[in-house]
């Protein structure tokens, strides 16, 4: 009977460096060891399908490397170079040989330098423990239109909008209206999994004491050919009517993509210390493409929102207000 038991990583390093007799002079793997990937390119700010395979239960560290490439390795049966990127993570096997799990990689992560390459490494536990090494996989990464932008606040463009513009974030009779990002660590993530996120920290530029961080999710993608394109209420075109391509302008609101839900905090600092202001959206769904700000003819987005603004002994109170951005692609610094 096989059993399973997870062994603690300075174990594991132990049973690799002792293992001497396993290892091979290439780096094909064991039999009945695998990585299996549907394409060793994996795309970046989307879903990848993953299976480990091993003759039976065991617990199964992979490790990622991004070293020179798959080289064998005398001191045990792990071939990939070091160093490594990552804590080995433990994935079950099953009595079938086989797990599968789906593995995202978003826009900003932290492995995204380069070549990696990954290798498991099975502990499976009969009368005694013994150690099974899969092959060694060289993975690369591609983009898959999805870019970590910066937001900025939209700007002016006199020709197709009149109106107020020049804010990232507007309100009504609230907390004010002309909050633009300062401290420059601002983003505008989408994630292959319909959601994004815009974080930052947001200041006026008539009372430069009232700050707050933002930090606003939002879900339910919608592309065009979805059968709910475009949501109810939605587009909102708020340029001159010239601007759009029913009219001969360069504006195709048809290209949007847009979020159904729209939930997060601004949470007060400096002279706002104490208070926050709740969010969710109102009326048209928060809206992303060329023209989307409403203010211009740049790539950017828009939504509206209700808002909820509370401060620690006094009495809350709810206002309105909207997003109105440029997204740019962020400097490579």
């Amino acid at each position: 009977m096989i059993r399973t038991y997870l062994i603690t990583l300075p174990l594991l390093a132990l049973l690799l460096l002792s293992s001497t007799a396993l290892a091979t002079d290439d780096c094909a793997g064991d039999p009945g060891f695998r990585i299996d990937l549907p394409s060793t390119a994996i795309p970046i700010g989307a879903w990848t399908p993953i299976a480990i395979e091993a003759p039976g239960a065991a617990t199964a560290y992979v490790f990622l490397s991004n070293g020179a490439g798959p080289t064998p390795s005398p001191a045990g049966p792990l071939c990939i170079s070091f160093p490594l990127l990552d804590v080995p993570a433990a994935f079950p096997i099953p009595a079938s040989g086989r797990s599968e799990f789906d593995c995202f990689i978003p826009c900003s992560s932290s492995f995204l330098q380069g070549t990696l390459h990954a290798q498991f490494v099975a502990i499976v536990w009969d009368e005694k423990p013994w150690l099974g090494r899969s092959n060694a996989v060289e993975i690369t990464f591609y983009d898959n239109g999805c870019q970590d932008l910066c937001p900025a606040p939209a700007e002016d463009d006199s020709d197709f909008f009149s109106g107020g513009a020049g804010h990232a974030l507007w309100t009504q009779s609230c907390i004010g209206t002309d909050y633009v990002f300062v401290g420059g660590e601002e983003k505008f993530n989408e994630y292959g999994d319909g959601t994004a996120r815009l974080t930052g920290r947001l200041g006026s530029i008539t009372n430069p004491g009232s700050q707050f961080l933002v930090d606003v999710t939002f879900s339910g993608r919608v592309n065009p050919g979805d059968d709910s394109f475009p949501p109810a209420d939605s587009p909102k075109k708020e340029l001159h009517s010239a601007a759009y391509v029913e009219n001969g302008g360069p504006i195709d609101a048809s290209t949007w993509h847009y979020y159904l839900v729209t939930e997060g905090m601004l949470i007060g600092l400096e002279d706002e210390a104490g208070c926050a202001v709740s969010l969710s959206r109102m009326g048209p769904a928060f809206q992303v493409g060329e023209g989307a700000s409403g203010k211009n003819l740049h790539y950017g987005a828009s939504g509206w929102l209700d808002l909820l603004f509370s401060c620690t002994g006094e009495d809350s109170f709810e206002c309105r207000g909207d997003f109105n951005l440029d997204l740019n692609i962020c400097d490579a610094d």
